[in-house]
This record gives C-alpha cells, sequence and structure tokens, in this order.
C-alpha cells in the first residue's frame, strides 16, 4: 500500500509540474524535487510520467467545458439559464474568447495544450531510462498517441493553431501553423504511434476490467481513420484518395477483430453502450477513465447530472436539438439516447411518465426545459455513484454530482461507419462489405431501413452522427462531422430561420437560443483564441 501511495503522489507532482509554465519548471532549483536531469532514470519514472499523463487526459475530457466546441454540432444545444452561457455561446456561434470553455482553467485550449507539453516531455526525455527497448516503444506510443488526439481536438476546433513539439520556452512567440501541417503532424504522431504500441496489453494499469486503459496498436489506426476522414473533406478537401487511406486503415481494425488479434466487438444491444454495467466496453477503442474513489492516475467524471434538466435536480449542461430528436432513426438506439419520457418529479414514490412537450390544465410546460432530454450520461440513484444496469427512465435518475464512467471516445461502431462512407465516397475498398459494416451497426441500432449502394456514404455519416450523438467526449463529435462536410453554415442559417418543429399534432416548438449574425462566415466554424493566450502571443489573431 505505501508503494502504490507514493507511486499516486509522485505522479502528481510530476502533474503539477507538467501544468506550471514551461519557463518555470527548466528553473527549479533541482535539490530535491522532480526534473528532467533527475527523473528519466528508471522504468518506475517512466510510469509515473504516463500516469501524470493520463490524469491531463481526464482533466481534458471531465466534462463539458474542455470538449465545448462540440456544440457547435446539431445534435447539442443547451439553455441561457444558470452558468450554461459558456455553452449557449458555442452553440449560436458567437463564443466570446474569455469563458471557460475557451479560456479559462476548463478550456479546450488550455487542457490540451496541458497534454501536449507532457507528451513533448516524455518523448524528449523517456529514452534515458535504463529499461528496454519494447517499454520505450510504449511511452513513446502513448505520448505520440495522446500528443496526436490533442492536436486533433485543437485542429477542429481552431484551425490554424501554434504546432508546439519541444518543451523549450518560447516566450509565446510561437506563430500559427497551417491546418495542414498541424494534421500532417497528427499523422506522423499517429503513424509512429501504431508501430510502437502493441496490439494487446496486460497489468495493471495498461490493462483493467477486461479491457486495455493504454492506447493500443487498434486504437491509433481506428483514431488514423478517423483523421483520413477529417483530411479528406473541408477545409483540406483531399477528396478521393484520402477516402482510400482511411478505408484501408479501418478495414485493418476490422479485419484485426474479425481475426482476433484485437479485443473489440459491438455491445449486442445499444442500451448497453453507454451502461455502467458495462462500463468497460469492449466496444470501446479509446475511452478515458474515472474512479470516483480511489484516487488513481484519474479525477471523478463530472457528467452524472450533466444531461438532466435542472428543473429535475441535474445540471441540464446538455440538451438535444429539436430538430436532431424528431428526425433521429426509431428503435432501441434513440430509446438509450434519449429519454423516451421524463419522470416527473424525480421522485420513484410520486414521478409520473410525461412527454417533454405535455402540458398542464392552465397551458404551461410540465417540464420548463420543453426539450428532449439526454439520458447517455444518466444513471439511476441506488444510493451510491454507480448502478449496476443499463439506464431506466421509468426509475429515478441520481442528481449525483461525479461517478466513475469510462468516457467513450472513440468506439468500433464509427470505425465501421467510416468504412462504410469512405468506400461510399469514392475510396477504394469492398463496397458489399461496406454495406455489411453500416447494416451491422443499423442492425443494433434496431431500425430495419435497406442498406443502398446509392446512397451509403451520405446514409453512413448520418449513422456515425447517430452513433455519437450527445457524447461531447467524443473524439469526432457530430460537429467534426459537420465540419468536414462544411455544412455547419447549413446548420447556422437553419437556426438563424428557427422554424420551429412539430413535435406532435399541433405542437410547434422553437429552439430558445438564436444565433446573434445573421449572415455567415468562416471564421464561426472555429472558436475564437484563447484570451490569457492571445494576450501574449500576438499570432494567435485571425
Amino acid at each position: 500500500m505505501k508503494s502504490k501511495i507514493f507511486f499516486i503522489g509522485a505522479a502528481l507532482a510530476v502533474t503539477a509540474l507538467l501544468s506550471a509554465s514551461c519557463k518555470d519548471f527548466l528553473q527549479e532549483d533541482p535539490k530535491g524535487r522532480l526534473t528532467p536531469e533527475t527523473f528519466f532514470a528508471t522504468q518506475n519514472d517512466i510510469d509515473m510520467s504516463i500516469t501524470a499523463m493520463y490524469r491531463l487526459i481526464s482533466n481534458a475530457n471531465y466534462a463539458p467545458d474542455p470538449n465545448g466546441w462540440a456544440y457547435c454540432g446539431d445534435d447539442m444545444t443547451t439553455h441561457w439559464g444558470s452558468n450554461k452561457g459558456r455553452f449557449a455561446e458555442v452553440d449560436g456561434f458567437y463564443a466570446s474568447n474569455d469563458s471557460d470553455v475557451t479560456n479559462g482553467g476548463n478550456s479546450v485550449w488550455r487542457t490540451r495544450y496541458n497534454v501536449i507539453k507532457c507528451a513533448n516531455w516524455i518523448l524528449e526525455n523517456v529514452e534515458k531510462a535504463e529499461t528496454s527497448e519494447a517499454e520505450i516503444n510504449i511511452a513513446k506510443g502513448q505520448a505520440h498517441y495522446w500528443r496526436a488526439a490533442s492536436y486533433l481536438y485543437l485542429v477542429q476546433a481552431y484551425g490554424q493553431i501554434p504546432l508546439v513539439l519541444t518543451t523549450e520556452n518560447d516566450n509565446f512567440e510561437t506563430p500559427l501553423s497551417s491546418i495542414e501541417d498541424v494534421y500532417a503532424q497528427i499523422v506522423k504522431d499517429l503513424t509512429d504511434a501504431e508501430t510502437e504500441l502493441p496490439a494487446v496489453f496486460s497489468g495493471d494499469p495498461r490493462h483493467k476490467n477486461g479491457v486495455d486503459l493504454y492506447v493500443n496498436e487498434a486504437g491509433a489506426k481506428a483514431t488514423l481513420a478517423g483523421v483520413y476522414m477529417a483530411m479528406a473533406g473541408y477545409p483540406l478537401n483531399k477528396g478521393t484518395a484520402y477516402y482510400t487511406l482511411a478505408a484501408t486503415k479501418a478495414k485493418e481494425v476490422i479485419d484485426g477483430v474479425n481475426s482476433g488479434k484485437y479485443a473489440y466487438a459491438l455491445e449486442p444491444e445499444f442500451k448497453f453502450v453507454y451502461a455502467m454495467d458495462h462500463n468497460y466496453s469492449k466496444e470501446v477503442l479509446i475511452g478515458a477513465t474515472y474512479m470516483n474513489q480511489d484516487g488513481g492516475w484519474t479525477q471523478p467524471s463530472m457528467c452524472t447530472s450533466a444531461n438532466l434538466f435542472e428543473s429535475l435536480g441535474g445540471w441540464g449542461d446538455c440538451w438535444p436539438e429539436i430538430k436532431y430528436w424528431k428526425e433521429y432513426p426509431e428503435g432501441p438506439r434513440k430509446d438509450a439516447v434519449f429519454n423516451p419520457q421524463i419522470l416527473v418529479p424525480n421522485d420513484a414514490a410520486s414521478g409520473v411518465l410525461h412527454n417533454w412537450w405535455d402540458k398542464d390544465s392552465d397551458g404551461n410546460y410540465l417540464i420548463s426545459e420543453h426539450h428532449p432530454m439526454f439520458s447517455i450520461f444518466s444513471v439511476n440513484d441506488s444510493g451510491s455513484s454507480n448502478i449496476n444496469a443499463p439506464y431506466d427512465y421509468t426509475l429515478k435518475t441520481s442528481t449525483r454530482m461525479t461517478n466513475s464512467m469510462w468516457h467513450r471516445m472513440l468506439r468500433y461502431s464509427e470505425v465501421l461507419c467510416w468504412y462504410a462512407e469512405a468506400v461510399g465516397r469514392g475510396g477504394q475498398g469492398d463496397q458489399a462489405f461496406a454495406m455489411d459494416c453500416l447494416k451491422q451497426v443499423r442492425d443494433r441500432a434496431g431500425y430495419d431501413k435497406p442498406v443502398s449502394a446509392a446512397t451509403l456514404a451520405e446514409d453512413a455519416m448520418n449513422e456515425h452522427g447517430y452513433e455519437v450523438a450527445g457524447n461531447f467526449t467524443a473524439l469526432f463529435p457530430r460537429a467534426a462531422d459537420m465540419l468536414r462536410m462544411n455544412i455547419l453554415k447549413d446548420h447556422f442559417a437553419y437556426r438563424v430561420a428557427n422554424p420551429g418543429v412539430e413535435v406532435a399534432p399541433g405542437v410547434v416548438i422553437k429552439e430558445d437560443i438564436v444565433p446573434k449574425a445573421s449572415s455567415w462566415n468562416d471564421n464561426m466554424n472555429y472558436l475564437p483564441y484563447s484570451y490569457n493566450d492571445s494576450e501574449k502571443n500576438p499570432n494567435l489573431k485571425r
């Protein structure tokens, strides 16, 4: 026990050092401190550095704020009440540069660059350690992967960004790199990672609860497939050749799963995808780990109440957009992503199930939010932080702040969708097999829509959106699909018009948030640069 406590404490110290400025870190008095000169000597040091990096990854995915760019998508919205203005600004395409999403300690910008700083530190120093080449490669693979994943989110959320590949102090003078150069670095890091990482891991903390918690070869390949999809579309528009690259890489993952090389599979029913009794799901290729009590490399997930409306005792951070809910295919997947009905009040004894648009005899909404409600982060109230069953909307929903949910950042179903879409858009591959990949996802979703070669690409893209709807922690959220297809501007136009949606006969409801601008410009695809950094670095200008 003492060795475990020391390991955790040392890892936390490493995390604290990496969260400080690079200049201060390099100038610290080394006596009795962890520094690059004294630290990377043993395998234990490497393990602590990876633990520190995973703690920063947890910080970058623990709640909506550091994933706030996802609110640009047509699946997610919020409201102006309480403290939700930071999300509402993104949802309305007029984010400010000093909100928690863009600037504060929870920001997209800061949390990703903290991970990048840690990854750079590992890559610069890991070969000093006296350990095996295999262990050094594992450490490098983790660092290469998470640096790439962090830059991926940043380039999707901001466009041009500073590309920082060393820990050398830049005095806030690093210029913006082009989007193409950032993607080139992402591809290089992921390509390195897939050759450095093994197909499977063993032993805690790399492998736990029956799954790999460290990123493995399949995770790197799957992410690279998604990156090639992004590069094929807007703004790089590399087209058919990159759809072929995406199809090839996705097929490598699918073939590995089918052969047993990779230990992944679709959950048999969608209700298990986000269920706490399937928390460590074999469908998850990339996850962020959270532990509510044991103080390991992670903090608790703070998403337990993210979906439950405030009027019912939750936080109500993330609401479904009405049009997206209306057009979402009916079936068990829809019933698992959205509450089919809502218990009012949120009480097992006195609650009554209602449609979200129902009114009382005086014409007042029974649920003041009068919106659909996501349930993917919800668990039932069982008197503890977890419930060992899929969420049941007919029972009381937990109002606890935190739990130990494994955040599903990238799932195998997404790889199946990418292969189908890439082939459908002209990438080389097996069309019959691609159609079967899409059919697998649809069959599990529980709706019987024939797969058509003529509409394969669009159907597969939409299917990917359905699979990740409302999941702001996804590595490729619905907003990423819309960016690469250059249709965020179309969604902006729809939100400006705000025509309302007929949700039941004679019942038309409009969105609460409307963009302030009446015309689009392409900068609206992206968040503004962090106020703190742009004040120091004159290069952070659009």
